[in-house]
């Protein structure tokens, strides 16, 4: 058989809901039996009050009423104080108030009623709760007096005060000497004024008893925290910061008995000079309370305080040490140098605080600080950082003066170029320093002025600096001096193998043995236009004008880099210029030799440029045919124009009349062209023999 390992749904549930019966029954009786509980422990409290009132009054008989109908009221402080009952208390142990009246309800015998109240927990409801003794009457009241030694009495808290006896008279006659007040003794425990009361006949008389604290408070402890009351606990160490002080002291005559309280704190710098805490100035304190301030004050002090009760009673004097530093350390450097020297210098640096002391158990802060230094400087910044035991942190930086050089100078060299020129050049020599350093002893060694040509120059010097560090120098410096021209010369060719042409290809050239040849110009005048050359330049030149069998000079010239001119170099060249066509009908286009045309020295060409005819002339006054092939010495000039060229004497330039004879007018007949059997080639559509 299968066995069962749990409960069901359905048996959770009926278990609960039987819990909640028993929790709804149970509850409310349990409250009914624990509030019947409390309710009897107060009426044991009464049955004890109650019994310790009959004690009383057989100790007291006097004090019973005398008529029927009169009570008597006897306050539970007074049962406490003749030690008939222990104190009352409720059930959270507070101290309880109360009374128990006596009542005559005939001859020789009273009734007893007790009365109980215990704050908001318990109060007795009895009607005879509310006697007085007031409401005792008798018909001959007026004729009673009460007295008493003293209507109002001082007492120390905690002193014993047995109310004192009263006398009574009856009409005027001393009748009684022991008549006792009520309460008989007062609680001296509180601080105040209470009455005492005394009845006789109707009669009532009050006497004040006025109970002072003359007992001085306690120590004042004192609570310090950083910055405000919410910090962290101040530890007594230094502080950069304010330090919240709050003071706390207790005004009790004995243990559990409270004195009149505390009234104010004095306070003290010195320990003997107290005055009331007040606010002061900013910069030492600040008063939040008369318990609380803000001290603000620099230094490391000591601090007095004291409590002051209601009642003037001074407490004792308590110390507290406050350390507060809100300064930053500062520093001083040593063995700074100003005059210069070689070697090496140590720099030393200390931290100093006004307040407190440096700290430099953390690091990277120092207390002190060195450092040698040995490169070349004028001037140093130097840093490192300090902390005094506040934690107040600072950089401590410098620029320290140096003046260590052991760094030699340098050799200086001043006007050399190595662009030519052709004025004198002044080069120098000398020394340098850097101007973190000790400077040279003498600047300018030498200078020399180069006027001629001169390419570079060899120096050797020494220098020193003023601590003594030298150093050897030498250099081939750079004059680039040249003062000498260049040379140049001139050549014209004509662009033709046998003839001079307009055109022409003209060269200068030149040499120069120091700068060399940067420009070169040709040029028909004494203006140039340079071009860029390194020592041979050539063009095809056109001469300016037309000119007719005269020379035609040209000049070149060539310059150094240095911008030196060279002499200028010349050349002539005779140039004839074209035989110009009067009119085309007048003579073939090749045209004849004539005086106008060179003076008939010259022979038309296909490309109507004239050639000279080396080999022979036509003569200077013949008129006559030339046969021209276009190669000199080939054909001869005849001394009349007549035959297949159909020049005509008196014509200029070869002019030619009508068609070419053989020639079918009006036809030109080519004379430089003849056809193969001696007759003319005629100019129609293209040149066709006749």
């Amino acid at each position: 058989m299968k066995s069962k390992k749990g409960f069901t749904l359905v048996e959770l549930l009926g278990v609960i809901l039987l819990l909640a019966i028993l929790l709804v029954v149970a509850v409310p009786s349990i409250m009914r039996y624990m509030k019947k509980g409390t309710k009897n422990y107060y009426h044991s409290l009464e049955s004890e009050m109650k019994v310790s009132g009959v004690d009383y009054m057989e100790t007291y008989r006097t004090l019973l009423p005398k008529n029927i109908g009169h009570v008597t009221v006897v306050e539970l402080q007074e049962l406490i104080d003749n030690k008939y009952i222990d104190p009352v208390k409720d059930e959270k142990g507070n101290l309880c108030e109360g009374q128990v009246t006596v009542k005559k309800v005939k001859t020789n015998s009273y009734e007893y009623h007790s009365c109980l109240k215990c704050g908001e927990y318990y109060e007795s409801e009895e009607q005879e709760c509310n006697y007085s003794e007031l409401e005792n009457e008798y018909e001959d009241s007026g004729d009673y007096r009460i007295e008493t030694d003293q209507d109002y009495y001082i007492v120390n808290q905690l002193e014993e005060f047995v109310s004192p006896l009263a006398r009574v008279y009856y009409k005027e006659q001393l009748i009684k000497e022991d008549l006792v007040g009520h309460p008989k003794r007062v609680d001296t425990s509180r601080i105040g004024v209470f009455e005492v009361i005394y009845y006789y006949h109707g009669v009532t008389k009050k006497i004040q008893v006025e109970v002072v604290d003359v007992t001085a408070p306690g120590q004042t402890k004192v609570t310090m925290k950083y910055n405000n009351k919410n910090g962290k606990n101040y530890k007594g160490n230094w502080y950069s910061g304010n330090i919240y002080v709050q003071y706390k002291a207790s005004d009790y005559t004995d243990k559990g008995i409270a004195g009149i309280g505390i009234d104010y704190y004095e306070v003290s710098d010195d320990g003997s000079n107290f005055h009331r805490m007040e606010a002061d100035n900013q910069s030492n304190y600040e008063k939040l309370s008369k318990s609380e301030h803000l001290m603000k004050r620099e230094g490391n002090y000591v601090r007095y305080v004291r409590a002051v009760d209601k009642a003037g009673n001074i407490g004792p004097v308590k110390s507290y040490t406050i350390k507060i530093d809100k300064t930053n350390p500062t520093c001083e450097w040593y063995n700074e140098n100003r005059t210069w020297r070689t070697g090496s210098l140590t720099i030393t640096s200390k931290c100093f605080d006004s307040i407190t002391e440096c700290d430099d158990t953390v690091s990277p802060y120092l207390k002190n600080y060195s450092i040698t230094i040995s490169n070349t400087t004028k001037t140093r910044y130097l840093s490192y950082q300090i902390q005094d035991l506040a934690g107040n942190k600072v950089t401590c930086g410098k620029t320290v003066d140096v003046y260590i050089d052991n760094t030699p100078p340098s050799c200086t060299y001043s006007g050399e170029s190595t662009e030519w020129q052709n004025t004198p050049r002044t080069i120098s020599w000398g020394c340098s320093d850097g101007s973190n350093q000790s400077g040279c002893s003498r600047t300018n060694i030498g200078s020399q002025t180069f006027s001629s040509t001169m390419k570079t120059h060899n120096v050797s010097f020494s220098i020193r600096d003023n601590v003594g560090n030298s150093r050897s120098c030498s250099k081939t410096m750079n004059v680039y001096v040249d003062t000498t021209p260049p040379s140049s010369s001139i050549t014209v060719t004509s662009t033709a193998s046998n003839y001079n042409t307009k055109d022409a290809t003209v060269e200068v050239s030149g040499s120069d043995a120091d700068s060399g040849i940067e420009y070169a110009c040709i040029s028909e005048s004494s203006s140039c236009s340079w071009a860029s050359s390194s020592g041979s330049y050539s063009k095809t030149h056109s001469m300016a004008s037309d000119y007719d069998g005269s020379s035609k000079t040209l000049y070149g010239y060539m310059k150094d880099k240095a911008g030196n001119i060279s002499s200028v170099s010349s050349a002539t060249y005779k140039v004839y210029k074209y035989c110009t066509e009067k009119s085309i009908g007048s003579y073939s286009k090749y045209g004849g030799c004539s005086n106008s045309c060179g003076s008939g020295t010259k022979k038309r060409t296909a490309d109507y440029i004239d050639k000279y005819i080396t080999t022979h002339s036509c003569g200077t006054s013949a008129k006559g045919e030339c046969y021209a092939d276009g190669v000199s010495g080939t054909n001869e000039c005849k001394a009349s124009c007549t035959g297949s060229s159909g020049c005509s004497s008196g014509d200029e330039g070869g002019g030619g009349g009508g068609g070419g004879e053989g020639c079918p007018n009006p036809h030109t007949c080519d004379p430089w062209n003849p056809c193969a059997d001696g007759t003319c080639c005629c100019q129609y559509f293209g040149y066709t023999c006749c």
